[in-house]
């Protein structure tokens, strides 16, 4: 059953609330008024009952004669219903346009992140390869100086150990002798990097440890 309250009613008559409750006292139609908190609902009879009324006391307020004044006040409470919900859709498309903003951006910060990561892990596993090709130097070369510069290039870094000394047959290395293998070769090749090695007896050994970087766009 459709109810409308007394400034809803007075509304379609153009007339006042202290009218249309008048015309209820009037018609004796309180018994069909509903108080819910401080407002006053009007069941169908009573508007009925009303509408007759009013029409007669207030032509010029009546809608034109194809449009129910009860119809206006239904079409009027549809067209607000119809407001709010497109307010609360653009409040909505609001809310997930900034959601996937945040999302993007959230998205953005963790692959930096896992991109620097892997940058400085490779960078470690290069350095810590350098030092053991030093390491076997100083070791096996016999010789007081050893030589460590670097190249770093858009595509790579690359690190060159370099000495003098004795140099060695690598076909010739005992099998538990595992620093080329697994400390400076295995480090490298973990982390998509490679190995060059320039040597042989009483020419002296260079290590060149070869490492990929970031490609330039993934920097910016």
């Amino acid at each position: 059953m459709a109810e409308y309250t007394k400034k809803q009613v007075a509304d379609a008559f153009g007339c006042n609330k202290q009218t249309v409750a008048n015309a209820i006292k009037e018609l004796g139609l309180e018994a069909h008024v509903v108080r819910r908190g401080n407002t006053d609902y009007i069941d169908e009879y009573a508007q009925s009952a009303i509408a007759a009324k009013l029409s007669d006391r207030f032509p010029l307020a009546q809608p034109e004669p194809e449009r129910d004044p009860y119809r206006l006040l239904y079409e009027r409470e549809r067209e607000g219903r119809a407001a709010d919900a497109e307010r609360y859709q653009r409040q909505l498309d609001q809310q997930q346009e900034l959601m996937s903003a945040m999302q993007s951006q959230l998205s953005g910060e963790r692959e930096r992140a896992e991109r620097l990561a892997a940058e400085r892990d490779r960078a470690v596993s290069e350095l810590a390869a350098a030092r053991e090709a030093v390491v076997n130097a100083a070791k096996h070369a016999g010789v007081a100086e050893v030589s460590v510069y670097a190249e770093v290039e858009p595509e790579q870094v690359a690190l060159f150990v370099r000495d003098r000394g004795a140099g060695f047959d690598p076909e010739a290395v005992p099998a538990d002798r595992h620093g080329l293998a697994d400390s400076i070769r295995g480090r490298m090749e973990r982390h998509g990097g490679s190995v060059r090695l320039k040597t042989s007896p009483g020419a002296g050994t260079e290590v060149q440890l070869d490492m990929p970087r970031r490609k330039n766009e993934e920097e910016s």
